[in-house]
């Protein structure tokens, strides 16, 4: 593979991956609902079903994409939350020492208990996603057409 190929296959995977997780972060209005966001396609990344292709043409082919995360593992990550083991409380008042015990209990329980896991699940579904293989890892992004149209030429 000629250096300049290489270059542009690295620079295509690392855009796909920021698209991926640009989509992931606007797609809800807050905080802990965006570290919800992240967690989940976090588990998609490793858990998710992809719509199967050729085996032959596996490594090029650009194949449909739908987030489905089993309910046994769900399950499983909430089971996990409940037993988290917290540590004693931070000695100082501000964020010195990390994040304050307080918001990370919170967090945790919002993401144990009420954080709707299939309502992400199915805002993630709602947009167009594929996946392919690019120097051996699967790449997982959405493809959105921008609504402004193409640009000429001349108004770059």
């Amino acid at each position: 593979m000629k250096p300049l190929e290489r270059v542009t296959r690295h620079i295509s995977l690392r855009v796909g991956i920021i698209v991926s997780a640009v989509v992931v972060l606007t797609l809800s209005s807050t905080s802990v609902r965006r570290v919800g966001l992240v967690a989940l396609a976090a588990t998609v990344v490793g858990a998710a079903s992809a719509t199967s292709a050729p085996a032959e043409d596996i490594a090029t082919v650009v194949r449909p994409f739908r987030v489905n995360v089993p309910d046994a593992d769900i399950a499983d990550l909430k089971r996990r939350l409940a037993a988290t083991r917290w540590p004693d409380k931070e000695t100082v008042t501000d964020q010195s020492q990390g994040v304050q015990l307080a918001k990370l209990r919170e967090l945790v329980g919002y993401w144990g208990k009420d954080y709707d896991w299939r309502k992400a699940e199915a805002k993630l579904n709602a947009y167009p996603q594929f996946i392919t293989k690019i120097d051996g890892i699967d790449i997982h992004f959405i493809h959105v057409r921008s609504n402004r149209g193409p640009r000429s030429s001349s108004s770059h």
